[in-house]
């Protein structure tokens, strides 16, 4: 009896044995769970090696948009502006532009987008702003710019002493030229009433080295005529402007001349210069 009750406890340990191979590797019937798979270390403890095709890829790649390119862009070309190529904008800063003043010339500037139209220099003089009346210096007036050419000659007029013996002595006007023709140029302003000298060229001279300014009043007859020292001015009714300009620096009277070469006087320096236009 006791041999039987061994020999049924040796078998029960032999069908516990089955359950699994000489190697340790799992049974036809067994599940292996799907988070880790067993191996054994070293020190016989249990080591877990994650999947390669674990169920949580967001995690590990990124999340990827079903329609997203490598490049960035959309697969249906309905990007952002910036990849997919988006219009120039509508605004272009400094692109020439009018004002609202007729006179002044105006520049492009953007902001947040908006384009605006902002002043900068004056319009060129005699640029029309309207009936009978033209830009100057950027402001809208009546009148036009005339631009008048000529020529200049400068003259140096000394008197030379002379006093033969027994006679009283006398003064001699001997004229000498500087420079004759010489190009010159005046910038005018003609108005129903007046003819404005703005300024202009002369030729470099010790009479008179710049052009001052003067409004020369013109009288109503035809060539209507004015005069402001040193302009003299006329302009006809066919629009044809002359305008004498005399300058003399330097002269003596001859009433004052008396009898030595000390008293005899300076016929001084005399610019004479003659412009028309057209």
């Amino acid at each position: 009896m006791a041999s039987r009750i061994l020999l049924g406890a040796a078998l029960c340990l032999a069908v516990a044995a089955c359950g699994s191979t000489v190697d340790g590797a799992p049974g036809s019937g067994e599940q292996v769970p799907g988070g880790a798979v067993g191996s054994e270390t070293g020190d016989g403890t249990a080591s877990t090696a994650e999947p390669t095709g674990g169920a949580d890829l967001a995690s590990d790649a990124g999340v990827l948009d079903a329609g997203a390119q490598p490049d960035g862009s959309n697969a249906n070309g309905d990007g952002d502006a910036a990849s997919d190529g988006a219009a120039s904008p509508t605004c272009v800063p400094d692109t020439p532009c009018a004002p609202a003043s007729p006179c002044r010339t105006g520049a492009t500037t953007c902001t947040n987008g908006i384009a605006t139209c902002t002043e900068s220099a004056p319009a060129p003089d005699g640029t029309a702003c309207g009936g009978g009346l033209s830009c100057q210096a950027g402001v809208c007036k009546p009148g036009n710019a005339v631009a008048a050419n000529g020529t200049c000659t400068y003259r140096e007029v000394p008197r030379f002493f002379s006093c033969p013996t027994g006679m009283s002595c006398r003064c001699y006007d001997s004229p000498w030229t500087q420079f004759k023709d010489a190009p010159s140029s005046l910038d005018l302003w003609l108005s129903a009433d007046a003819l404005e000298v703005l300024g202009g060229e002369v030729p470099d001279n010790a009479s008179m080295s710049s052009l001052p300014s003067a409004l020369i009043a013109l009288d109503a007859n035809d060539p209507r005529t004015g005069a402001v020292s040193p302009y003299h001015a006329t302009v006809a009714a066919g629009g044809e402007i002359t305008v004498r300009l005399t300058r003399t620096a330097g002269y003596v009277p001859e009433k004052y001349i008396k009898y030595s070469s000390a008293d005899c006087g300076h016929g001084g320096r005399t610019l004479d210069c003659t412009f028309r236009s057209p």
